[in-house]
């Protein structure tokens, strides 16, 4: 009988050993569980960070391309303005020289005008020299 009770307590000792440890294997498994958890929830916030990133960086490359649009646009109005602008001062230039050409055209004229009548006033004082000599 005091062999059968040994083994029993032994027995008893063992099981008790085992439910300790599982109880410790219960307690570990629930902080892993408890730690998986908040992995897990870390990760979906990772992921939800990840994907606002994503769009927000979508949207800049929209916006960078569309502004690189307009850039280019502006850039093409521009060299048009610049070639138009070139355009009329070279109008301006031409008109200017011919301006001026007319201008100094209309002075030799003026001259000339001047000398003909000159010409003529001398002509007109000899022709009444003529005329006075006739008589």
């Amino acid at each position: 009988v005091s062999l059968l009770e040994q083994k029993e307590e032994t027995l008893a000792r063992q099981l008790s050993a085992a439910r300790r440890q599982l109880s410790e294997v219960v307690e570990d498994t629930s902080g892993v569980r408890e730690e998986s958890r908040k992995h897990q929830e870390a990760r979906q916030a990772l992921e939800r960070s990840v994907e606002e990133k994503d769009e927000a960086l979508t949207h800049l490359r929209r916006r960078l391309a569309a502004n690189q649009d307009a850039l280019d646009q502006a850039k093409e109005q521009l060299s048009d303005s610049r070639s138009r602008a070139l355009a009329s001062m070279a109008r301006a230039e031409e008109a200017e020289k011919k301006a001026s050409n007319a201008e100094k055209r209309a002075m030799l004229a003026e001259d000339e005008g001047k000398v003909l009548k000159r010409k003529i006033d001398r002509l007109q004082e000899r022709i009444e020299e003529l005329e006075s000599a006739r008589k």
